[in-house]
This record gives structure tokens, sequence and C-alpha cells, in this order.
């Protein structure tokens, strides 16, 4: 990770919508990891300028340098993946539209209502619709209705405008907690993006640490 590719994940950081708390102890996890890429580097020269070495003594010993750098990025990284994983998987579900207190009878009759006029006008018009009321939020029994009808009658067949349409909704209920997962997604991008910058310079593709980096959602 060259120094100028890590000013731009730090300026990433400043940039991001961390709150002061967040943005040090980020801040120390890439300064953790600019510190072992330089010390990387710096070992690496010394190799590379040795005169007491073969052409393939310094391959070898390059080799196990980037190990043991992989190995202590490892150290460093992969808990806080692990964390922020975690703590993602948490908000996410604390984001997911809640069903209303109410009567479930009284629910189920008016969304019923809702889809049976629905049925009757053009799938592009319903989509619009519920495209429209995941943003304005002024009908969240109409958006219920349509995520609700069944599966062999689908109002809108993208599942991918459902799910945008229910996280949005999810949000409007705990803007909170959609903040902090807001937040805490651009940071594992940062560390992912440095992460993945270290790795390309390691040349180490199977690292372990690469693996855990690409689990869980963002």
């Amino acid at each position: 990770m060259s120094d100028l590719i890590a000013q731009q994940f730090f300026t990433q950081l400043d940039n991001s919508n961390l709150n002061k708390e967040q943005i040090d102890s980020a801040r120390k996890k890439l300064d953790q990891v600019n510190s072992i890429m330089e010390s990387f580097r710096n070992e690496k020269n010394l190799i590379l300028n040795s005169g007491d070495l073969t052409g393939k003594g310094k391959q070898t010993q390059i080799a196990q340098l980037s190990t043991n750098a992989g190995e202590r990025l490892e150290n460093v990284i992969s808990p806080e993946l692990k964390a922020l994983d975690a703590r993602i998987m948490e908000l996410t579900e604390q984001t997911r539209p809640q069903s209303p207190s109410s009567d479930a009878l009284l629910e189920h009759m008016r969304q019923t209502e809702i889809r049976n006029k629905l049925y009757k006008m053009d799938p592009l018009e319903v989509l619009a619709i519920y495209e429209d009321l995941a943003v304005s939020g002024l009908d969240d029994l109409t958006m219920r209705a349509i995520e609700g009808a069944p599966a062999s009658f689908k109002l809108v067949s993208d599942p991918t405008v459902l799910e945008s349409g229910m996280r949005a909704r999810g949000e409007r209920q705990s803007p909170d907690s959609a903040k902090t997962l807001t937040q805490l997604k651009q940071w594992r991008a940062t560390l992912e993006g440095s992460l993945n910058s270290a790795k390309s310079e390691l040349n180490l593709p199977d690292l372990k640490i690469v693996n855990i980096a690409k689990t869980g959602t963002v």
C-alpha cells in the first residue's frame, strides 16, 4: 500500500459520516496497517540491497517477509472485521420494518382489500406506486399489502425492489440505528479497501484475512 493510497483511505475516513470517536478508532487501525506495510517495505529494500544473498535467497526471504506481514495484518484487522460484521448484522435486524401492533385480523383484511384493487391495475403502475411510496413514506399499509402478496400472485415481481422498499421503511422507523449502520458500512468499506491494497502489495491472494473481509452483509 503506497503512501498516496494510504492517504486516500485517511481522506475517505475524514469525509465519512463517522462520529469523532469512531474516526479516532478507525484512524488507529489504518495507522497500524500503514506501519506494518512501511516496515515491510523497509525490510524488503534491505533484502534487495543485500550483497550476501543470491537472487533465489532474496526471493525466499521476501516471501517469508510477506507471509509475516500478512499474519500481522490478520491479527490487527480480523477481530475488527468480525466485530463490524456482528454489529452490522445486529443493526440490519433492528432496521427491518416492523409490523403494526394493532389488530392482526384487521391488518390482514385491509391489506387484502388493497391488493384486490391493485390486481386490477397495470403491473408497471403498481411498481411505480410502490417505488413512490418507498421514497415518500406516505402509505406504509399499501407497501405492506404489496410486499405481502402471495408468491403465486406477486404484485411486484422484482425482489430487489421489495427489499429496497422494506429497507427504506425500516430506516424511517429506526433512524438512529439506520444512521449508525450506514456509518459502520462506510468504515468497513474503507478498512477492506486498505486491506485489499496491502494484500496486493504483499502478493498474498490466499491470505485468510481476505476471506474474512468478504464475509458478512455491507
